[in-house]
């Protein structure tokens, strides 16, 4: 029997099995990437609890640090309140109110895929919301009769505008009510955002590129 002996050493590079992959990205970039992609509780009957979201090219959670400093501010408002949050993302602020006891909460978000994952949170969690998945202000028209006692408005930061003309739909709507409460968080770099008569500026705090604020809506007519 003939046998052939191959010298590897000098064999053409076609008989070499190719077992590299392209790595797009590196293994640090990789878990800096999962690590964004969950937030964490910080209070209440879920405390603690980490939660997954999809990595949505914009998608910004609140950071903790801010979310802690707002939930002091706000207290015992949270308990028993129904809620709003606009842009929701990952549903973080409006979950965290549900883990503190909030009576309810409607989340409104543009993306289906992060709209999906809040619905999923409210099921596992066995939590009183629901979800809508739409563009602002339009997707508000969907809220019927619902009144808020405490609204959450983070758009993108390009789209500061967004935060007035919201404000505006739900009070020609009657959403949301005298002595209601809405936070809200924009660029640092563009100021105190531009709101409807009637919204009063309670706290106000800078963290890096976030501005965050507290405000009170007490129209003169009421």
């Amino acid at each position: 029997m003939l046998t052939i002996k191959r010298d590897h050493a000098t064999m053409p590079a076609l008989w070499e099995p190719h077992f590299t992959m392209k790595r797009r990205q590196s293994p640090a970039k990789s878990q800096q990437s999962a690590a964004k992609s969950q937030f964490r509780l910080i209070a209440g009957q879920w405390r603690g609890r980490k939660l997954l979201f999809p990595a949505v090219e914009g998608l910004r959670p609140t950071p903790d640090r801010v979310r802690e400093t707002l939930f002091n501010w706000l207290a015992d408002d949270v308990y028993d309140a129904n809620c709003l949050d606009l842009f929701a993302g990952s549903g973080a602020l409006g979950l965290e109110c549900l883990s503190r006891g909030a009576k309810s909460c409607h989340f409104i978000e543009a993306n289906k895929e992060a709209s999906t994952a809040i619905n999923e949170h409210l099921s596992l969690l066995k939590a009183q919301g629901a979800t809508l998945n739409g563009l602002l202000p339009a997707t508000l028209s969907r809220l019927n009769n619902s009144v808020f006692e405490l609204v959450f408005i983070d758009p993108p930061y390009a789209q500061a505008q967004l935060i007035n003309e919201c404000l505006q739909q739900l009070i020609q709507q009657g959403n949301i009510q005298a002595g209601a409460t809405a936070y809200i968080e924009n660029s640092s770099h563009d100021g105190t955002p531009r709101l409807p008569d009637g919204f009063k500026l309670h706290r106000q705090k800078t963290a890096g590129q976030v501005q965050y604020s507290l405000y009170h809506y007490l129209p003169d007519n009421v």
